[in-house]
């Protein structure tokens, strides 16, 4: 029996309900314990007579490793990316703001922030305007 690669390992076993479960994430992604999962299932059913080249299992938990990382870097900076939108967002209270709503420009005095799933919308009297629809913005003073 040749070995597969761990992304086209095929499941040619009967398996437990247990295992079934503990396959899937609750979001249905791969995650570490999945993958190690599916690598021992490989070196368990490997042919012996013709066993899997080491390099081979190296390179799959690299490229693993790899995806974990990009993962966690497109997280941090969604992240980063909240947290500039929130503090723009915080600094225009208090200032004039002229944003397009319907179509039509609009200009009054940004009175706070709200934020709703993570996205900061500013607050002009009882409207809500979203920060993308700002076109200038005036400083009392200036």
């Amino acid at each position: 029996m040749a070995t597969a690669p761990i992304g086209s390992l095929t499941n040619t076993t009967p398996a437990s309900t247990a295992d079934k479960s503990t396959a899937k994430t609750s979001n249905d992604q791969m995650n570490q314990d999945t993958f190690l999962k599916l690598l021992v299932a490989q070196l368990k059913y490997q042919d012996p007579s013709n066993p899997t080249d080491s390099s081979q299992f190296m390179a799959q938990t690299a490229q693993f490793t790899l995806v974990e990382k990009m993962e966690a870097l497109a997280k941090s900076q969604e992240t980063l990316v909240q947290s500039s939108q929130l503090s723009s967002a915080t600094s225009l209270v208090g200032a004039q703001i002229t944003y397009l709503q319907s179509g039509v420009s609009q200009t009054g005095i940004v009175t706070g922030v709200s934020i709703s799933d993570g996205t900061p919308t500013l607050m002009v009297g009882d409207t809500k305007v979203d920060l993308s629809t700002v076109q200038t913005v005036t400083r009392a003073g200036s």
